[in-house]
C-alpha cells in the first residue's frame, strides 16, 4: 500500500507540475501578445483574450519578457520531486 501511494502522489504530483507550466506558457504569451498590440500602429487584435488572464494579473510584476532564444543548445535536467511519506523521503523524477 505505501508504494502504491507514493506512485499515485508522484503521478499527481507531475500532472500539478505539468498544468501549472501550461498556465505559466499561456499567461506570458498572453503578455506578449498585449505588449505587442500596445506598439503605436498596431491595429485591433484579432485574437480572444486568454481565459485566465485577470485571473493571473498578480503575476504580472514577476513575469520579465525575455528575448526568444532557440533551445536546440540547452540541455535541460529531469525534474525530480521529493516526497515524505509515513516519515521517510520517496524520490521521484
Amino acid at each position: 500500500m505505501h508504494c502504491v501511494m507514493c506512485v499515485l502522489v508522484c503521478f499527481v504530483a507531475n500532472k500539478i507540475k505539468a498544468k501549472w507550466s501550461s498556465i505559466r506558457s499561456s499567461f506570458s504569451r498572453e503578455l506578449r501578445v498585449e505588449r505587442e498590440a500596445a506598439k503605436s500602429g498596431s491595429g485591433k487584435r484579432k485574437v480572444a483574450v486568454y481565459i485566465y488572464t485577470r485571473n493571473l494579473a498578480f503575476l504580472r510584476p514577476h513575469m520579465k519578457l525575455r528575448p526568444m532564444t532557440d533551445n536546440t543548445s540547452l540541455e535541460l535536467a529531469p525534474a525530480s520531486v521529493d516526497l515524505q511519506v509515513d516519515g521517510s523521503f520517496v524520490k521521484c523524477s
